[in-house]
């Protein structure tokens, strides 16, 4: 390979022509670095090699053609060379380029790498439309240094990175510890930096750094400082809470930090294709993910060794294959994939490429939720009817060994015909929660170690104890010994969850589940983001059913506040999707309300929501509505008073706190752990409005006739006396008066038709409650009073088409001409 001295590879396509800046600090450039023996290449739409002198002419007058195609330089490089080594290649450009440039560009090199090599790369990038679009192929391999300067600013913006730094990326699977990651870190991301610009990303490299994430998690869950065996004795064995309270607030010295995730997010990030629009050199950013190793846990084929040893006694469980009470069960794990039929005797694992793991098809976020804390798969239904799929019916671990031997050996079940693929078998030993691991790892994942493997042994005992799968209610007494072995005899993380900005001191379940639900009552000792309830809260029912396996407690005050937090959360994710019911919601709560039904095509959607709504009148509340509205916005509300979790009461309270642009770690948890106080809330025993007491104690007095040639009330009601005069006997005209003979035209002349009745309530609140704020509600009898006008305006209706409804309406807009035509 031809060893060379520098090559200048300088843009001169069209948008260098006439700029001063440019020019002058290219020729800076080479006044300072040009040598002897210095190759010079200009390009635009082409390239070629020229000297000195010749380069210099083009300075001199500014010249400047063509488009900015860096990748036309290697045509000149290798017309000149067919292999060469450039001691330093320097680019030059006042350009950027489009992404499929930048691919052409890495590709030719990344093709080429044996035929263009140089020891040292810099790139000047100058003027204000200039960005790393144009460098990022040239800096990927090699030491480089990028600057990049502009008219308006002082400084320039520098990236450097040497060989060292891009080494690495070729070390990270040797970082194991956080010391190793913070000392390494700076070159990681500036090698991540210059690999992946303008890139798509690169997802081994992902892997890499999941894989790293993931050592360096599990180093720091073993140091000595974030092992705990203190905590586990005074919860299981002493049940001395209080003590133990303060010591978990120990345990919370293992989060690794959010340091450390904002790093590992930035690398992630670069390696899901971040950067591939990211040219400015101000505007480099992050993001997160999780990945796996491959399962080390037992095969299958190991079945043939495991004991058949239970506790459980006086089984009345009977194994179809034996017709007799046995005390080893086995579940099956089949497919009706129509495959070829499961080899147990062979250790090869070929027959995985059979079965599609549950978690395929499953969006990142969904996987990453699952995968952090597998308890969350119980509220994702869509992968509970798929593993649902896998779990067939249980028999005889001793004789379905058995029949391995025989020239006739079990291949499907007996009950589904389905081909088997797996088997959990539900001793007490360490033989057996291998075996089962293995086969749930296969059936998940593929075979990849995801998720907590015991949670994903209690997601099947939680579907057998909630009768999800019916044909196996009979083993769960062997199902619930396993589950308790597996929890007092292997640790997890403190916070149930593979994220490490949570704790991660490693004690047993029941200790993490305690830990997790205790966790609010433990603030401000640990910081509010590490509430590890709010972590668990979808599912916080199965830590409970932990606790319960173990007799451990609570304190009192735990339920209340749970109850409050649950319920809350939905509100506030119920509104934050319909944000626009929040308010009627709140007043359809707050008030005595009558329920209405606008259809969802109603012109009234135009000014606002439409459906079934809750419109506030005056009055004392109604019990009975109140609750027919809570049922709409929140069912769980509703059931939560039946069962006397909650009141009326203090839902309104817990509305009230509902924000839209608020989430729920925003609202400070002490809130929630004291409830509400007196001042809190409204009373809602005597939360009413009479502010149309008048019109309704008086509504049968109210005597309206409205006249067929004006689409109006008579403005005189007999010789003499007018509306208002007649009026003012009935009730204070000096207060509002409630138009509701003008509201039923002004809607017809808006909305081109004829309202139902409960469009013309809605009509009516919004213009007397939203529109002008008289009132926040309207009369208690305003239904009847809605009869009333319809009953008065049911001939004008049938007599006219709303179009002639609106002439005549707005031809009497005058009093004058409406006194004359009613007289006429």
């Amino acid at each position: 390979m031809t060893r060379l001295h520098k090559c200048f590879a300088i843009d001169c396509s069209g948008s260098t022509s006439g700029s001063g800046f440019y020019h002058e600090n290219v020729r800076l450039i080479l006044d300072s670095k040009f040598e002897d023996g210095d190759e010079i290449i200009v390009w635009d739409s082409n390239s070629k090699y020229i000297s000195l002198e010749s380069y210099m002419d083009i300075n001199r007058k500014r010249k400047g053609y063509g488009c900015t195609y860096p990748q036309y330089i290697f045509d000149s490089i290798f017309k000149k060379y067919n292999e060469v080594n450039y001691s330093e290649f320097i680019l030059i450009s006042d350009g950027c380029v489009s992404n499929s440039d930048i691919e052409r560009t890495d590709r030719i090199i990344q093709e080429n790498r044996n035929r263009f090599n140089c020891e040292y790369t810099e790139v000047y990038l100058f003027g204000n439309y200039a960005n790393l679009s144009v460098a990022c192929p040239f800096t990927r391999f090699n030491s480089s240094k990028t600057i990049v300067k502009t008219a308006n600013s002082t400084e320039d913006q520098v990236i450097s990175v040497s060989d060292e730094d891009l080494n690495t990326i070729k070390e990270i699977d040797n970082i194991n510890t956080l010391d190793e990651f913070e000392a390494k870190y700076d070159s990681l991301e500036k090698a991540f930096i210059v690999r992946l610009l303008g890139t798509s990303g690169d997802q081994k490299l992902r892997i890499s750094v999941l894989k790293m994430q993931k050592r360096i998690n599990a180093d720091n869950a073993t140091k000595k400082e974030n092992i705990n065996q203190k905590i586990d004795q005074l919860i299981l064995e002493d049940k001395n809470y209080d003590e133990a309270k303060e010591e978990a607030i120990k345990c919370f010295t293992s989060v690794l930090g959010n340091e450390f995730q904002v790093k590992i997010n930035n690398l992630i990030r670069m390696c899901d294709g971040g950067l591939k629009q990211i040219f400015d050199i101000n505007k480099l950013q992050t993001f997160r993910d999780y990945t796996a190793d491959n399962t080390t846990v037992n095969e299958v084929d190991d079945i043939q060794d495991l004991n058949i040893e239970s506790s459980v006694k006086d089984s009345q469980w009977e194994c179809p294959i034996s017709i007799d009470n046995e005390i080893d069960p086995m579940i099956l794990i089949t497919t009706n994939d129509g495959s070829n039929e499961y080899d147990y005797s062979s250790s090869s694992s070929s027959s995985n490429s059979s079965i599609t793991p549950i978690l395929v098809g499953f969006d990142k976020n969904t996987t990453e939720k699952i995968i952090n804390c597998p308890l969350n798969a119980l509220y994702i239904p869509e992968f509970m009817e798929k593993l649902k799929s896998f779990i067939d019916h249980s028999i005889s671990l001793k004789n379905y060994r058995a029949s391995l031997t025989t020239s006739n050996p079990i291949c499907k079940s007996p009950f589904t015909r389905k081909r088997i693929v797996g088997g959990i078998p539900l001793g007490e030993n360490e033989e057996h929660v291998k075996a089962a691991n293995w086969t749930l790892m296969k059936i998940i994942t593929g075979g990849k170690d995801l998720g907590d493997k015991n949670l994903w042994f209690f997601v099947i005992y939680m579907m057998i104890k909630q009768g999800s799968l019916p044909y196996l209610k009979d083993i769960e007494p062997f199902v619930k010994a396993q589950v308790l072995y597996r929890f007092k005899n292997y640790k997890t993380s403190i916070s149930l969850s593979g994220l490490t900005n949570f704790p991660q001191t490693r004690v047993y379940y029941p200790t993490a589940a305690w830990t997790c639900l205790i966790s609010p009552f433990l603030i401000p000792k640990i910081p509010e983001n590490l509430n590890l309830f709010y972590l668990h809260l979808i599912h916080y029912h199965e830590l409970l059913e932990i606790l319960d396996l173990f007799q451990l407690e609570l304190p009192k005050e735990f339920y209340n506040y749970a109850s409050r937090i649950e319920i809350f959360s939905k509100l506030l994710v119920f509104f934050k999707r319909n944000p626009k019911l929040l308010n009627m919601y709140k007043r359809g709560i707050e008030n005595r309300s009558i329920p209405i039904h606008v259809d969802l095509e109603s012109p009234l959607k135009s000014g606002g929501i439409c459906g079934d709504l809750f419109i506030p009148v005056d009055g004392e509340i109604d019990k009975e509505v109140q609750l027919q509205c809570l049922q709409k916005f929140s069912s769980f509300g509703y059931q939560c008073i039946l069962d006397g979790k909650t009141t009326m009461d203090e839902i309104s309270w817990l509305l009230n706190l509902v924000d839209i642009q608020k989430n729920l770690s925003d609202i400070n948890v002490n809130v929630f752990i004291e409830g509400k106080k007196e001042t809190d809330a409204l009373k809602m025993d005597t939360n009413y409005n009479e502010y149309w007491k008048e019109w309704d104690d008086n509504i049968d007095k109210f005597k309206v006739e409205i006249s067929e040639k004006t689409c109006r009330p008579y403005y005189y009601v007999k010789e003499g006396v007018t509306w208002l005069d007649e009026l003012s006997k009935i009730v204070n005209t000096s207060k509002p008066i409630l138009s509701l003979d003008k509201h039923f035209g002004n809607y017809v002349c808006s909305y081109y038709q004829y309202p139902t009745k409960d469009e013309y309530i809605l009509y009516l609140y919004r213009r007397v409650c939203l529109g002008s704020y008289i009132s926040q509600t309207l009369p208690r009898q305003i239904k009847k009073f809605a009869d009333k006008v319809f009953e008065r305006y049911q001939p004008i209706m049938e007599k006219y088409s709303a179009n002639e409804f609106i002439k005549i309406f707005e031809d009497n807009t005058s009093i004058a001409l409406r006194i004359k035509n009613e007289r006429s």
